[in-house]
């Protein structure tokens, strides 16, 4: 009995231990961006990617398309993607050295109209948090119901908008690595911000296996990134679903509503 508890003992050190080497490196890693400026790793070319999802069988069951352009003080982004009859709508800004931030999330779904081409959209639900001074302020709002929270952020925070760049340096220096997240389905619980934690392990230098834990269990995904540091392809774990980058007209043979999001400046659909 002595024996096992002395083995339980050194197994849970070990395992703090190597939790917190891999938030030092999280940590070593946004400092990295934070000294050399996000115009080092991005340029101030704009970015537009397309991305076809697929279920087991190979057969379309969504899309989503990752935009950043440059701005005055940083740069400017969002994502937007349709699963089944749900779409989202996230915009973030950061600082060039991604200390201050902004982001706004929109989860809607698709109401088709007889006769009507482009759906309707009903937003659900709605997040929105602001990043400054190592503080998040995070507003939820669903089901007609709003909370509002207030939280320190940890040292291996990672602030929307930076997480692509931040698991591609981490499939570069080959180092586990963890980091803080907040989810946004579950981005206050008990009246306080909660901060969601992520595991990263390189796959070879330029793929990257991400592990988290959520109020609901456990999930992850596999991404592999291009020349250029931006996702080339991505699984979930269990093979449920993958997507792949596309032309955006391959895009829009599957979904024509994309067209009203080819372009930032262009109009997009209605809500009701």
């Amino acid at each position: 009995m002595a024996a096992i508890l002395v083995a339980s003992v050194a197994l849970a050190g070990w395992l703090v231990r190597r939790r917190g080497g891999a938030i030092r490196a999280g940590v070593e890693v946004l400092q990295q961006v934070r000294l050399k400026g996000l115009a080092a790793y991005w340029g101030r070319e704009p970015v537009a990617d397309w991305y076809l999802r697929r279920d087991g069988t190979g057969k379309p069951v969504g899309w989503w398309t990752r935009q950043r352009t440059a701005v005055e003080g940083g740069y400017r982004g969002r994502t937007i993607g349709r699963s089944g009859a749900g779409l989202f709508r996230e915009t973030w800004t950061l600082d060039t050295a991604a200390r201050t931030g902004t982001y706004q999330a929109e989860m809607s779904t698709l109401v088709q109209r007889p006769g009507m081409r482009v759906p309707l959209l009903r937003p659900l639900t709605s997040t929105t948090i602001t990043y400054r001074d190592g503080e998040v302020e995070v507003r939820r709002e669903s089901l007609g119901k709003v909370a509002r929270a207030t939280g320190k952020a940890p040292r291996h925070y990672v602030p929307e908008g930076l997480s692509t760049l931040v698991y591609r340096l981490t499939a570069a220096s080959g180092s586990p690595a963890a980091f803080a997240m907040i989810f946004n389905e579950e981005a206050i619980a008990g009246g306080q911000v909660r901060f969601a934690q992520l595991r990263v392990v390189a796959r070879g230098p330029r793929g990257v296996e991400v592990r988290y834990e959520s109020l609901t269990g456990s999930g992850g995904e596999a991404l592999e990134f291009d020349e250029a540091g931006r996702i080339a392809r991505g699984a979930q774990s269990g093979g449920r679903t993958a997507y792949q980058r596309a032309d955006f007209e391959a895009v829009r043979k599957q979904f024509p509503e994309v067209e009203l999001f080819s372009n930032s400046d262009k109009a997009e659909l209605k809500s009701d």
